[in-house]
């Protein structure tokens, strides 16, 4: 682990002056690492507490669908690869997009994680290519189930050719190449066709791997409290998941916990298919989409008195009638 190597290497000699110098090289170091070869970020509050506090980075991008699509587009056509390393790559995007997999996960599975016959079931577990980040990170996540039919056809494909590739091997490499079968040898590769593609597609040097997963814990919290299609952001939460555009969170909602109605147990299922040990966790890293929904449950039940409204503002009812007459932001309705 990453994190006990750098806890060792800060605590091993000097002042606490020393050690705080030190913990924000390694931490310069970490964020390089982090942004060329996109490996899992760590806590630093955990491993050197308050020696880089004055250190402050906000990663919070996110990859649209429309990104996604236009994504998938250009691997499929990317001139530096062939078919097998097209469908691969595609795949890798797809699970990555739809799944909200870390990318080290994606690179630890088999061809025996991906259950497709009976129910589209993807379990990341531990292997002999690896462990999981935390215990959390042992788990079922039912989101394949949210594929398209083509990429589900895809899935499908490539899981058969690698079966045929490492010869019927349940702990043989979901992603490899035709001559290697337990060689975890693409991570490079993978993660800088991927960073490529999807900086050409948005425009923006800054965005990484991880923030596919940043949108489907977005997503996934979006649609947890969601009633109708109230916002944007749940528009794009409902194109994510790949659910009917009336209701997507009562369908989200029955997809994890077979009922609609609105629960705090949905939170709880969205933190275990992120594979997070604490609610607080998911709720700190996508948590803004939470104002969106307070927005609109304030905007459809909100009612005030004309005259109350004026009190709290320190206005005349007349003077009020007269300022939202000249305001367009705010509702009419709540007068």
């Amino acid at each position: 682990e990453l994190a006990d190597i750098y806890s060792r290497i800060i605590e091993l000699y000097g002042s606490d002056g020393r050690k705080s110098v030190r913990a924000k090289s390694l931490r310069h170091f970490h964020e390089f690492c982090v942004e060329e070869f996109d490996i899992e970020d760590v806590d630093w509050s955990d491993i050197a507490p308050g020696l880089t506090a004055d250190y402050q980075r906000v990663s919070a991008n996110l990859v649209t669908h429309a990104e996604y699509l236009a994504s998938r587009t250009i691997i499929r056509h990317h001139p530096e690869l062939d078919q097998r390393e097209r469908q691969m790559y595609e795949l890798a995007l797809i699970l990555l997009y739809r799944c909200g997999l870390r990318l080290g996960e994606i690179l630890r599975l088999t061809v025996s994680d991906i259950i497709i016959e009976i129910k589209a079931m993807l379990l990341v577990r531990n292997g002999i290519y690896g462990r999981t980040k935390t215990r959390a990170g042992v788990r079922q996540v039912p989101w394949l189930q949210c594929l398209a039919p083509d990429e589900l056809k895809l899935l499908q494909d490539w899981v058969e050719h690698r079966r045929i590739v490492v010869k019927r091997d349940p702990w043989g490499a979901l992603f490899g190449t035709a001559s290697e079968a337990r060689v975890l040898e693409v991570r490079l590769d993978l993660s800088r066709i991927l960073r490529q593609v999807l900086r050409q597609v948005t425009g923006d040097h800054g965005i990484r791997i991880h923030h596919l997963r940043h949108g489907v814990g977005t997503a996934g919290l979006s649609l947890s409290l969601a009633e109708g299609m109230s916002n944007q952001m749940t528009k794009n939460a409902a194109l994510l998941f790949n659910l009917k555009p009336e209701n997507p969170g009562y369908d989200f909602r029955v997809m994890h916990l077979g009922y609609g109605e609105q629960s705090r147990r949905i939170t709880y299922a969205v933190a275990q298919a992120l594979g997070q040990v604490s609610l607080s966790t998911t709720v700190g890293s996508y948590g803004h989409c939470l104002d969106m929904m307070l927005r609109d449950h304030v905007n459809g039940s909100a009612s005030v008195a004309t005259a109350d409204l004026a009190r709290l503002a320190g206005m005349t009812p007349e003077n009020l009638q007269r300022r939202v007459s000249d305001t367009k932001d705010i509702p009419s309705r709540i007068l």
